[in-house]
């Protein structure tokens, strides 16, 4: 190996360790095959972005495969079966997945009129074999868009069908899923081992039929890759099975389109999803099986969408709407479809049919989550907190009727696990007026979030947001409650303004500028509880970082820094 060579590894392995999140896929796997390939001569992909300014896709047309070369520069395209990069040379991928066309590939790039134009094809194509709703239909629309360069974007959302056996769940994954960027169709027999390494692959879109696991550990692993793939930076580690002291990094962020019967266990997943409840048609027009017509079409629109993919690559802000107003909608909702403003940015009539849609959906998740035990119990709590009765177990139970399968009320300590998931703490035990009481505290800012997230019944919201109208106030509680100290609980159920608690920094600019990042860095994810926070700020800090969305709700009880 040439002393120049040598000189060139150690400069790919520097910028590698240099590397951090958000680096352009193409440059990435350039850096990686090289640092791997021992003789640095060829790198095998479907993808590459060139140090010429062009950008190498590769097709399929059912005999060979071959590149797709956009100049950049000149919009010029040509077919080329292979590319030589200053003495790289770049191959295409050719394996059993691409000669029996599990991954389907665009055979060329196909001209198109305009984007509205090509909107309107795939809307027509959709509605020649799918029956969904027309408001959905068009957020589809928008993502099969995203997915052919979501390799620009930060975070995504999932696509996903919902329903009983014979709505037409598998038919969605077919029509919509054929015609996002590289499909690679799976089922829920699959393992994490293969979809990882799939994903690593190819970095195109997963549609997973039927994705209803089963909860064993496998299983488990594949939930976890879907949460983890909906943004950049979170790899999946695996030990190399021939080295044990070696760790394995798999990047899992890619599109995903997917099918279930039931609801996600995991509120993690269900929350990355954008679904679509599937009832049986009674449309007659709808073909009952996939033709070759089918087939033809979803490659016309994927030659089309290559060419989208082309002009558009380059042209894309991520961050384009983050300073965009979405409307109250919720923060996991905002962080999965923020991107999506990029699409938008020259076009106002659909940056607002977008914006309507979002809060469309998120009223409907409310009022899907307004029927949950969860539901029920945060609606017993705000009754309770506007009536000041004590926040007591059986007084939340019987509130909100929570019942056994024989119809007798719950007993006091089944409630324990669904509080601590809507982040309470553990009840404590005080005087409640002659007698003692296990009651809960709470926080009224936490109360004020669980409401906008549970509460389908605006007459209570609207009582509640008074109750507890300004945020910066804490209810009286019995003790410490984790790091937070806290006033007294007395019976009269008196609220007031403790100011700052603990050890608390009231420099607003100073705490978002220097302390925040620092303070998230050590927990998982970026995400605390925030009575911790709390108790290292304050609550006119918290108040204000959410406003300015520094920081935002992750989940019940916690706060998440917004990178």
């Amino acid at each position: 190996m040439s002393d120049d060579y040598k000189q060139e590894l150690q400069d790919i392995n520097k910028k590698i360790t240099q590397a951090k999140v958000q680096v352009k896929q193409g440059f990435l796997a350039k850096l990686l095959s090289q640092k791997k390939n021992s003789e640095g001569s060829e790198i095998n992909t479907s993808f590459y972005e060139t140090s010429d300014e062009k950008l190498l896709e590769q097709c399929f047309d059912g005999e060979k495969t071959y590149f797709a070369v956009y100049d950049k520069i000149t919009e010029e395209i040509t077919y080329q079966d292979q590319y030589d990069d200053n003495g790289i040379i770049i191959k295409p991928l050719m394996c059993e997945e691409v000669l029996k066309e599990h991954i389907k590939l665009p055979s060329k790039a196909e001209d198109y009129k305009n984007e509205k134009e090509l909107d309107l094809e795939i809307s027509h194509f959709i509605d020649n074999w799918l029956d969904i709703d027309s408001k959905y239909k068009r957020f589809a629309i928008y993502n099969i868009r995203k997915s052919w360069v979501y390799d620009r974007f930060h975070s995504l959302n999932y696509l996903r069908a919902l329903g009983d056996y014979g709505t037409g769940k598998s038919r969605f994954d077919d029509t919509i899923g054929y015609i996002h960027y590289k499909p690679i169709a799976t089922s829920g027999a699959l393992t994490s081992a293969v979809l990882f390494r799939i994903i690593e692959k190819w970095k195109g879109t997963l549609i997973i039929d039927e994705a209803d696991f089963k909860n064993t550990d496998e299983s488990q692993d594949v939930v976890k890759i879907i949460n983890q793939g909906y943004e950049k930076g979170r790899p999946v580690m695996r030990v190399d099975k021939d080295d044990h002291n070696k760790i394995d990094f798999f990047e899992v962020y890619c599109p995903k389109v997917i099918s279930t019967r039931k609801e996600f266990e995991d509120k993690a997943t269900e929350s990355r999803c954008m679904t679509e409840v599937m009832r049986q048609t009674n449309r007659k027009d709808i073909p009952p099986n996939l033709t070759a017509g089918f087939w033809k079409e979803t490659r016309i629109i994927r030659n089309k969408l290559l060419l989208w993919r082309f002009r558009n690559y380059n042209k894309i802000d991520a961050d384009a709407g983050q300073n965009v107003d979405l409307g109250d909608i919720e923060p996991r909702l905002r962080q999965i479809n923020v991107g999506f403003v990029a699409l938008f940015m020259n076009d106002s009539e659909a940056l607002e049919d977008f914006k309507k849609f979002l809060q469309n959906y998120s009223k409907e998740l409310i009022d899907s989550r307004a029927e949950t035990i969860e539901g029920r119990i945060v609606k017993a709590i705000c009754g309770i907190i506007i009536e000041e009765r004590d926040l007591t177990a059986k007084n939340i139970i019987q509130q909100a009727e929570l019942k056994d399968k024989n119809g007798n009320l719950w007993e006091s300590r089944s409630i324990s696990s669904k509080m601590k998931g809507l982040g309470f703490p553990i009840a404590k035990t005080q005087r409640v007026y002659e007698g003692t009481a296990k009651v809960y505290p709470y926080i009224k800012e936490n109360i004020l979030m669980l409401a906008k997230k549970y509460l389908s019944d605006v007459e209570l919201l609207e009582k509640i947001k008074e109750k507890c109208y300004d945020v910066t106030d804490v209810t009286n509680v019995t003790e410490s409650v984790g790091n937070v100290s806290l006033d007294q609980f007395d019976t009269s159920r008196r609220i007031h303004n403790n100011g700052n608690i603990g050890n608390t920094v009231t420099d607003y600019s100073e705490n978002i500028n220097k302390n925040l990042p620092s303070f998230f860095s050590n927990y998982p994810d970026m995400e605390c509880p925030i009575t911790e926070f709390i108790n290292n700020f304050s609550q006119d800090t918290l108040a204000k970082a959410l406003q300015n969305g520094e920081v935002c709700e992750s989940k019940a009880g916690y706060i998440r820094l917004n990178l």
